[in-house]
């Protein structure tokens, strides 16, 4: 395998992605036209067959690309799911993670000040239902859970305002490459339950009404779903001055 294709493999496949997705809004690659094989992609682009392979399994999720079996790889000729100002395009995935550590430990120490009893019990409820999901291997249930969880938390910060920007961030992660980004670095049934336990901790503290301490949990938490999803990348977030 090519050396630059081990250096972040939980997110090769999206970068190869983004650059056929690129060509594609630039007119490099013009609908209905026939893409190179994917052998030939994978060395353009310096990276394993199978990356390659992956990155347009992507491509036709999203609908960007039709794969004609015995026939070649085209350009979809039907609008995408996305288009030349998704942020996936244009923005650099791990801005979104940052975002997230720059507003989320906020929203959820105003939480642990303003949630109601009520709240409190939707908010375990949501933790609960995702810990049931990796039991039941429902990767798709525990994801919403998971966002729900982290929507519905900021939410209740009672800033209508924060809240909603938190909500569109962890939005941007239901996009299909963020799935499988998400999918990849949450494997595993053990790598699941340890996320929901990070839920567990924040909410331990927003329960007690401590928010320095639910505002800590919740920014060890994103820098901890960083280290996962992003190892051996830029600087963590980590270095940020949000101590």
């Amino acid at each position: 395998m090519d050396r630059s294709d081990q250096s972040a493999p939980q997110r090769r496949f999206a970068e190869v992605a983004q650059s056929i997705l690129a060509g594609i809004a630039d007119g490099r690659f013009l609908r209905g036209s026939k893409l190179p094989a994917d052998r030939d992609l994978a060395t353009m682009l310096g990276v394993s067959r199978s990356t390659a392979r992956e990155a347009l399994l992507v491509l036709e999720l999203i609908g960007a690309i039709d794969i004609r079996h015995g026939d070649g790889v085209y350009v979809s000729t039907k609008p995408m799911a996305i288009d030349e100002h998704d942020v996936i395009l244009n923005g650099e995935p791990r801005d979104l993670i940052e975002s997230r550590g720059l507003l989320e430990p906020v929203t959820t120490r105003l939480t642990a000040e303003r949630i109601s009893a009520e709240q409190l019990v939707e908010l375990r409820e949501l933790i609960d239902r995702a810990e049931a999901a990796v039991h039941e291997s429902n990767a798709l249930q525990f994801r919403e859970f998971g966002f729900a969880f982290h929507s519905r938390l900021a939410a209740c910060c009672g800033n209508q305002l924060l809240g909603e920007v938190v909500a569109q961030l962890v939005d941007v992660e239901r996009h299909p490459l963020w799935t499988l980004i998400n999918d990849h670095a949450l494997r595993t049934p053990e790598m699941r339950l340890e996320q929901i336990q990070q839920h567990r901790t924040v909410l331990d503290a927003i329960e007690a009404g401590d928010g320095p301490r639910a505002e800590q949990a919740m920014r060890a938490h994103l820098v901890e779903l960083e280290r996962t999803v992003f190892a051996k990348e830029r600087p963590s977030t980590r270095n940020l001055p949000l101590q």
